[in-house]
């Protein structure tokens, strides 16, 4: 504090699955000069007996911390000119079940577990399986969904997952750009087989991060068909971190006796072969009104062989007829 750091990062490792027991001295919590501030593994956030003010704070990131809502609550009536917010960490998003940010104007840019506040233009949204509310979402501009599964700590809740999936579609449903990640098209997927309608979406930017199975097929398909104003599509490769294992799915699937025949063309297996990926292409392509550009992103690796080479020789066909921009990186 002597010296008027403006960019800490605090750390405290994480030791035979615990937390050192690490408190945030009172005199901290009066700081004008700090603008960015990262904390992780913090035991104690706030007590009862100090106020926070810090007045300059325009980044702030809490990774793994031990901290109520009353004092995230203290924190940020503390912050007057917050931009930014990042929650992380089993643990710390157990905690908090209700994050009310209707007292943070300014705050531009959100990465936590649930959201009130009508002056948000970018949130990023990992949910694990606890509800999750949009309250007033009016202000957003850009959005990225997923939901985040530990396979040794989760049992799926695939119901509840539907039904936070279709809300939240329902509340974002004239954002302009989207990005869903793989266990959100998953989810999408089981609403799909079961015939239940999606929202149409005003998105004209949308970005896939998922590996291409038989499991999001129906998801992606429908949130396509339901995108009339697109104009840009991005698809990622997603790593394997928090994936819902297919064995949760197909157990879902056979107790509700859905099947996966009407899209059983795309397998759980790697590596890619290239005529799977121009099939996906050209699908697009053939369904598309206002498509622009398509980015693919990613795939080189996953292509067997000489795969990779000959889906660029096919993106001239693939093209044809089509004023579509198709780009690969």
């Amino acid at each position: 504090m002597s010296r008027n750091v403006e960019n800490l990062s605090l750390a405290f490792p994480h030791l035979h699955q615990s937390l050192i027991d690490y408190s945030i001295p009172d005199f901290f919590y009066t700081n004008s000069s700090v603008k960015q501030l990262h904390l992780d593994g913090c035991t104690h956030l706030t007590t009862s007996s100090c106020s926070v003010s810090w007045a300059s704070l325009k980044k702030l990131s809490l990774d793994s911390c031990d901290i109520s809502e009353e004092s995230l609550a203290k924190i940020l009536c503390g912050c007057p000119v917050l931009e930014s917010l990042r929650l992380f960490g089993f643990t710390l998003l157990t905690q908090l079940k209700v994050v009310d940010l209707s007292k943070s104007p300014r705050l531009l840019e959100i990465h936590l577990s649930g959201v009130q506040n009508p002056y948000i233009h970018y949130l990023r949204l990992t949910s694990n399986q606890y509800p999750v509310t949009l309250v007033d979402v009016s202000s957003l501009t850009k959005v990225k969904l997923d939901f985040f599964f530990c396979p040794i700590k989760d049992r799926l809740d695939a119901d509840l997952l539907q039904v936070m999936a279709l809300e939240m579609l329902k509340k974002l449903k004239t954002v302009k750009k989207l990005t869903f990640g793989e266990n959100f098209l998953k989810i999408l997927s089981l609403v799909e087989l079961r015939g239940v309608p999606f929202p149409i979406l005003k998105a004209q930017v949308l970005t896939l991060k998922t590996n291409f199975s038989q499991y999001v097929m129906h998801g992606i398909v429908r949130v396509l068909q339901n995108s009339p104003q697109l104009k840009k599509l991005t698809l990622k490769r997603k790593s394997n971190y928090g994936i819902i294992p297919d064995k949760h799915l197909d157990y879902y699937l056979y107790s509700h006796s859905l099947n996966l025949n009407r899209y059983r063309i795309l397998r759980e297996s790697w590596p890619l072969r290239s005529k799977h990926v121009s099939f996906f292409m050209k699908y697009l392509l053939k369904n598309t009104k206002r498509l622009e550009k398509m980015v693919v992103i990613g795939l080189k690796d996953d292509l067997q062989g000489r795969g990779f080479e000959k889906l660029l020789q096919m993106v001239p066909v693939l093209s044809h007829d089509n004023n579509v921009a198709i780009v690969f990186t």
